[in-house]
C-alpha cells in the first residue's frame, strides 16, 4: 500500500487512496480493513494512481485520478 489521499468520515471510517495499488481503501475506525473498490485501468470506476479524495454534498465520492488525468466521482 501507498497512501496518498486520506479522508475521514464522520462515522469514524478512513478512506485511503494508494496510489501503488490503483484503488481506495476502506479503513475502520481501529485501523482494519474493511473494504477495497477500484481496479486498475482506464474505465469508469477504475483508477490510476488516485491521489485525492473529497465528499461530496450528494453522500459520494470524488476521487482524482491523477494516472488517467480525470476526477471520477463514486457512489
Amino acid at each position: 500500500i501507498a497512501p496518498w489521499g486520506v479522508l475521514p468520515l464522520a462515522d469514524g471510517r478512513v478512506l485511503v487512496a494508494d496510489r501503488a495499488d490503483d484503488r481506495v481503501h476502506v479503513f475502520d475506525a481501529n485501523g482494519v480493513r474493511v473494504s477495497t473498490f477500484g481496479s486498475s485501468g482506464g474505465g469508469p470506476g477504475q483508477l490510476r494512481q488516485p491521489t485525492t479524495l473529497l465528499p461530496s454534498s450528494a453522500g459520494r465520492l470524488r476521487v482524482l485520478d491523477t494516472g488517467n488525468r480525470r476526477a471520477q466521482v463514486l457512489t
